[in-house]
């Protein structure tokens, strides 16, 4: 996501909001999650949108001689919009995103007050006005423009007959296409041909599927790897049929040049044990792929989740979950690693007291020395996380009479009153 201009007031030491606006462009689907987690009912949101606009075209019937009102007729007109949010819609398949509110500011089409809902576009510049905008809001907004970040990395998981096209972004993973073919036995006179000539044609889908999964061409250069994986010996052949079809674009294929370059230099074998969304989290933790995304947020909280669970395995009494006893910890000054679910601090379901609450939890934390990490909930890490309360933390070291605490209501009352609900 490009940041095109921004007016925040300098943030303050003790971390109360300020207010400011922000005017952004989200370049690929997956920006929409970022923009999601940014706005809040009470923003003003302005974009540019098409209304369908009633027009009068100065006739009239003037067949009874009665006087009857011009008829009117109806043009599709693309105008700018402000609207103060009222609610948000997120389509996590379509990554889509709908802002729904009253009209603020005045129009010649469209009067003030009146309902509209904006959906947001790629390429098409939007203002974001809030009134407080929080440390962890500011965070946020630095990490979606922050490409290094936000880097992709490519998957392809194939087996016998199947295949997925996943890509890997700073804040969500999706599957972009999946393939499933039956493929014919080889038994039988001829049938061996015609296994081959099936398997030779699902490789070729395959290598089609990844082309367009990784379109826009402004994403290419954003694909920090792409791992091709799976059981048994099927990615090696996919890998084959990949080299084939880069030689082809050199000889003037379908292939662009650039899109060839980026799958020859990046490309990396890696092993799966299924071909599933669950796996590509994994293929993070990979040997061979991790040195490669190191940087990225996705592969760093991939690994703090890991370190969580090796923990909460193998040392209990270090690794605490739920709001009460993190938030006991981090009074203590024990945590090493908070991890916060995008959910559990969203500006549209937790009110500024929370917000604030967490954002000086995770000041106190990085403070001490340790890390804060808030996961998206768009990734596998983030779902896994969301199982444990959404909040979790590595302590460095064991806190008994915390961990015997059996009443987390008591710990949020002492540490965090503004979290107990009623």
């Amino acid at each position: 996501m490009k940041l095109v201009k921004k007016d925040i007031e300098q943030a303050r030491a003790d971390g109360v909001p300020v207010g400011g606006w922000v005017e952004l462009v989200a370049d690929v689907p997956e920006d929409m999650w970022q923009v999601y987690q940014l706005v809040a009912p009470g923003d003003v949101l302005r974009t540019l949108t098409v209304r369908n606009v009633k027009k009068d075209n100065g006739k009239s019937s003037g067949q009874d001689g009665a006087g009857r009102a011009k008829s009117t007729a109806t043009e599709r007109v693309t105008l700018p919009l402000s609207v103060k949010v009222e609610a948000t819609e997120f389509d996590p398949d379509a990554l889509e995103l709908r802002c729904r509110g009253k009209v603020c500011a005045e129009n010649e089409h469209v009067r003030v007050g009146s309902y509209h809902t904006l959906e947001l576009e790629l390429k098409r510049k939007f203002r974001i006005e809030k009134n407080e905008w929080d440390p962890l809001l500011l965070r946020r907004l630095e990490e979606a423009c922050d490409p290094t970040k936000n880097a992709d990395v490519a998957v392809l998981l194939v087996g016998e007959g199947t295949a997925l096209v996943a890509l890997v972004g700073g804040a969500v993973s999706t599957c972009r296409s999946r393939i499933e073919v039956a493929l014919p036995r080889k038994r039988g006179a001829g049938a061996l041909a015609g296994h081959e000539r099936a398997v030779a044609k699902f490789y070729e889908r395959c290598v089609e599927s990844l082309a367009r999964a990784l379109d826009p061409p402004e994403r290419w250069s954003d694909i920090r790897c792409l791992v091709i994986a799976g059981p048994g010996f099927h990615k090696e052949a996919v890998s084959s049929a990949l080299d084939a079809a880069c030689q082809d674009s050199t000889a003037g294929g379908a292939l662009p040049a650039p899109l060839v370059t980026c799958l020859r230099s990046r490309r990396i074998l890696a092993t799966a044990s299924s071909v599933a969304m669950r796996c590509v989290s994994d293929l993070l933790e990979d040997p061979v792929v991790a040195p490669r995304v190191a940087d990225t947020k996705a592969a760093q909280d991939v690994a703090a989740m890991a370190k969580f669970q090796r923990c909460l395995s193998h040392n209990p009494e270090r690794a605490f979950y739920g709001p009460g006893h993190v938030l006991a910890a981090v009074e203590a000054g024990a945590v090493e690693t908070l991890l916060v679910l995008d959910e559990v601090v969203r500006p549209a379901k937790a009110g500024i007291a929370a917000r604030m609450r967490w954002s000086r939890a995770v000041s106190d934390v990085e403070a001490a020395g340790g890390a804060a990490l808030v996961f998206s909930s768009c990734h596998e890490s983030g779902k896994q996380l969301a199982q444990l309360s959404g909040v979790a933390a590595v302590l460095r070291y064991p806190m008994p009479e915390l961990e015997e605490e059996d009443d987390p209501q008591r710990l949020l009352r002492e540490y965090a009153p503004e979290l107990v609900t009623s």
